[in-house]
């Protein structure tokens, strides 16, 4: 197997008009014949210069088909699949059980994907569960956070996810999450493959188990960041379409709510699952789609419920971050959106997606021109609504709060809508004498086969390459970790087999991580001071590029690759690697003090793989870099320097860089008379407390405070319950004029709630 060093992309969506791409090491393949390289795009003709013809997801294909070819042939001669209700219920859970086998099999030590979920989502969740102290800001997540709005999946109220966390251990919770997470996917098929389109029990089985593998990365390997919200797809479809006008059709349109409500990522899944409904609703004519709007009201009701202060948050914060003042307004033709929507087929066994629309229509085209008709409309709708809806210029009509929707999502209705379809097209053959269902469900065996092999390939060496669950544990557990706790310093990861989010997850003051909606200030300190190779990752406050290969060295010179300078500026103190490092002045405080690395590419394949197997089990041990001299939380400024006006990022941040560690306030603008610089101030001493920082000082001519903290508008400060004047400094700090006498300032995080805004 060929190592990989690309990217994939998978977008996550807020209110805002955004994209975030999180970087998988794989290469994407799509269907008009172009991979990505470093997030590039080259052509074959130079792919087979400069790579080997067969790469890793070329080889994994061969290996699927191959597997998909020879099954065919045996379940011509033997048809495995289940006849009665009974052996369905056997097999469906023996499926479901293998299908998610990885994810809790080797307990602690199992595989889970790290990039989406165990880099992003599942530390978020434990934090949630283990040190978030019920405020609206968190000094621990990277850099300082509003907690509402940092991530998809952060300010709701009820969280089935953090529910299984809190109950149950880590791998037992993966566990129910994963099985959960299939089992509605695969009964939703299921239900419209029997129930409405009349397929055997065989054929709607085979139909049900392909799609829990064939399907997006958000229904197979993503889903501890959006829980159920696009698996349950198939089964709104069911029940909100498929079964209107029956008894019992607002109840069981009410407990989908409440599921998707408590398990979803209402900036993500929402507008794939209401899409879903409406264009399978269209399936059967306008009036039709007309008549489900009831129930999609109902779903967005009960999530609108749950997530109404993250949603606000989300609108409030999202005009301060990289997100949105980065973001490109491009307006695509046509023939660029095609290209974007064929690029989702990507490389997880979605394939057959088109495949099966293509065939599904082909068959109602010959058998029922009337279905034929409105299907093709929904799926067209589906596959480039989206994408239409989002270039409209809704800024130049006055309809903001659509400017910032990633409507794109809707795309991935067309995920669950192929399987409807494809039961549909099945329907009609079934009604037809002569049907070759050996052929048929021959042909759905192999495929269901060979995506169960593909997925367990992918997982396989993923988890190898990556690593899984067992670094939870490892982290939580560190002596270094106990001995910061609850003190006033930041610390950071290099990002090898350690994530970026485990370390606020247990219990540090973490200054980088992989979130949504990152503030401009933190993005321009991170690329243009911290950074040495500056990445374009939205969202990611991270020490990894491209020039960092974590796979083949001894031992890194860290300055290398970041400044030391500037991370001592953002109040870092302290380095978490299982890499050994040198340079920068650091000084290793713990862990162990040889210099041997983990397993390294160099290595025979056969010692790397053993290594990589071990390394899951026997977490290599996490040594911890002391920088020397990191600016505290906070101090008395010693002068202030004002930037020459309209000033770039880069000079200023060289200003920045210049006088910060000289505990300077460096600004952009000119501040008011009453900001001035007193060497008698001092900080006697400060707590941070939940939603801002308690300053004891004496001030006898007053002076300037700095607060390692960015600034935005949310803060306020007080000294006495007069109101102090705040202005941003440093890039990430905030100054506070302190009057002279000043004993005691309070700075206080206070952004707007909805309640407080609709109920006074």
């Amino acid at each position: 197997m060929s190592s990989v060093s690309a990217r994939y992309s998978i977008t996550f969506p807020t209110i805002t008009r955004i994209q975030t791409t999180v970087s998988l090491k794989i290469t994407r393949l799509d269907l008009l014949g172009r991979f990505y390289l470093f997030g590039r795009p080259y052509s074959f003709a130079k792919y087979s210069r400069t790579r080997k013809f067969m790469g890793y997801f070329e080889t994994l294909a061969a290996v699927k088909f191959t597997i998909v070819a020879m099954v065919f042939f045996i379940a011509l001669k033997w048809n495995f699949l289940p006849q009665t209700r009974r052996h369905v219920v056997v097999w469906g859970a023996i499926w479901l059980l293998m299908a998610t086998s990885e994810y809790w099999a080797f307990g602690n030590a199992s595989y889970i994907f790290l990039n989406a979920e165990l880099e992003y989502s599942l530390p978020i969740n434990i934090f949630m569960n283990e040190w978030y102290d019920g405020g609206i800001f968190s000094h621990a997540f990277a850099g300082g956070n509003d907690v509402y709005a940092m991530a998809a999946g952060t300010g709701q109220f009820v969280s089935l996810e953090r529910i299984l966390l809190a109950i149950f251990p880590l791998w037992l919770a993966s566990f129910f999450h994963k099985v959960m997470v299939f089992w509605i996917g695969f009964s939703g098929i299921y239900l419209i493959s029997r129930r409405f389109a009349g397929l055997e029990r065989s054929t709607a089985f085979a139909l049900a188990a392909l799609s829990t593998l064939a399907a997006h990365p958000f229904v197979t390997t993503t889903t501890w960041v959006h829980g159920v919200g696009y698996a349950i797809s198939a089964m709104a479809i069911y029940l909100c379409v498929l079964r209107y006008g029956r008894r019992w059709y607002f109840t069981g349109i009410i407990a989908l709510s409440i599921l998707q409500a408590v398990s979803s990522t209402p900036t993500n899944s929402l507008v794939t699952v209401l899409a879903a409904v409406f264009f399978a609703a269209l399936f059967f004519g306008f009036r039709r789609a007309i008549a489900v709007i009831p129930a999609i009201l109902i779903i967005v009701l009960f999530t609108l419920f749950n997530w109404h202060e993250s949603l606000y948050a989300k609108a409030l914060v999202a005009p301060l971050t990289d997100r949105v003042m980065d973001h490109s307004f491009s307006k695509p033709e046509f023939f660029q959106i095609l290209d974007i929507a064929f690029k989702q087929f990507g490389p997880f066994g979605q394939i057959e997606v088109p495949i099966i629309i293509l065939a599904g229509l082909a068959v109602l085209l010959s058998l029922r021109h009337r279905l034929f008709g409105w299907v093709l409309i929904a799926l067209l709708l589906s596959v480039f609504s989206g994408f239409v809806i989002e270039n409209i210029p809704w800024r130049k009509i006055g309809w903001n709060i659509f400017a910032g929707y990633q409507f794109s999502y809707i795309f991935y209705s067309a995920f669950a809508l192929a399987y409807v379809v494809a039961g549909f097209a099945l329907g009609e053959i079934g009604r037809r004498k002569q049907v070759p269902w050996r052929i048929i469900n021959a042909a759905l065996m192999a495929l269901m086969v060979g995506n169960f092999f593909w997925a367990k390939s992918f997982s396989i060496s993923n988890w190898l390459s990556s690593g899984g669950l067992s670094v939870v544990p490892q982290v939580q557990r560190l002596e270094a970790v106990r001995d910061l706790r609850n003190k006033p310093i930041r610390v950071v990861t290099v990002p090898y087999r350690i994530p970026e989010n485990m370390l606020a997850a247990a219990g540090l003051m973490a200054a980088n991580g992989n979130y949504n909606l990152r503030l401009q200030r933190q993005a321009v300190f991170w690329n243009k001071g911290i950074l040495k190779h500056p990445s374009n990752t939205v969202g990611q406050s991270t020490l990894l590029s491209k020039y960092f290969d974590f796979k083949c060295c001894d031992r890194y010179d860290i300055a290398e690759h970041a400044n030391i300078d500037f991370l001592r500026i953002s109040n870092v103190g302290y380095i978490f690697s299982k890499l050994p490092l040198i340079g920068g002045g650091l000084v290793q405080v713990y862990g162990p003090k040889d210099e041997r690395a983990p397993v390294r590419r160099a290595e025979p394949i056969r010692q790397r793989l053993a290594g990589y197997f071990t390394e899951n089990f026997e977490p290599s041990p996490i040594r911890t870099y002391a920088i020397a001299n990191p600016l505290p939380m906070v101090f008395a400024a010693s002068d202030l320097v004002v930037a020459q006006q309209g000033i770039n990022d880069s000079d200023y941040m060289k200003l920045v860089g210049k006088f910060a560690l000289q505990r300077a306030a460096v600004v952009r603008t000119k501040v008011k008379n009453s900001v001035r610089i007193f060497k008698s101030l001092k900080i006697n001493e400060f707590q941070m407390v939940r939603d801002g920082v308690d300053i004891s000082l004496d001030a006898p001519d007053g002076g300037v405070v700095i607060v390692n903290l960015p600034h935005t508008p949310f803060w306020q400060a007080e000294q006495n319950g007069i109101p102090l004047e705040l202005f941003p400094t440093n890039q990430i700090h905030m100054g506070i004029a302190a009057p002279p006498g000043s004993k005691n300032i309070k700075l206080r995080y206070r952004r707007p709630l909805l309640r407080d805004k609709l109920f006074g």
